[in-house]
């Protein structure tokens, strides 16, 4: 789950924010969404999601399938 992680912080600040995730889906994904999907999860409500806060909320998705992240 790190590397995945790892693969989705594209600026490698120890967070994902809404500019990594932006990067990674695109530009067709409205700012504003992708927000609203950290806001979702963002327990200490700091707009970005540290590596516990990940993994709390990964744990509960079914697999994905990230190239880079080598799965």
């Amino acid at each position: 789950m790190k590397k995945e992680f790892d693969t989705i912080d594209v600026d490698k600040s120890g967070f994902i924010d809404p500019t990594d995730i932006q990067k990674l889906l695109g530009a067709w994904v409205p700012l504003q969404y992708v927000k609203q999907a950290i806001a979702a999860v963002d327990t200490n409500k700091d707009g970005k999601l540290s590596f516990d806060e990940y993994k709390k909320i990964r744990s509960q998705l079914p697999p994905i399938n990230i190239p880079a992240a080598g799965k």
